[in-house]
């Protein structure tokens, strides 16, 4: 193999990495969207229980209100989440793709070094 055909396995293993490191972080960002989802589900069971109990309070509208606010604050963060897991995906669709223009490159080298023989 000519030195760049090596050139090109060693830029597509280094691509193959980044692919690998962004799926990590991709499962990463999955699992703290799952562990929200999970936080904001006792979250909501609890202030369901106060509103409850506290119904005919003066406690009551300063509940509504946190509840109000909590969730505003939710829905910001689970879009947050969203947008920076497809962010990854898109870097992995691009860097996958730079693996195949590169992979493509590669072996075109090697066509023309057979040829030459």
């Amino acid at each position: 193999m000519t030195k760049e055909v090596d050139e090109y396995n060693h830029l597509i293993k280094d691509k193959q990495e980044q692919v690998e490191d962004l799926m990590s972080e991709k499962k990463e960002v999955q699992n703290l969207i799952d562990e929200y989802e999970d936080l904001i589900h006792q979250t909501e069971h609890f202030n369901n229980h106060l509103i409850e109990r506290y119904y005919d309070s003066r406690m009551f509208s300063a509940i509504e209100e946190n509840t109000r606010a909590y969730h505003s604050a939710q829905h910001k963060l689970m879009g947050e989440l969203s947008a920076q897991q497809s962010d990854i995906e898109q870097s992995i669709r691009q860097t996958n793709d730079d693996i195949d223009d590169l992979e493509r490159k590669r072996n075109i080298s090697l066509q023309i070094e057979r040829e030459r023989g």
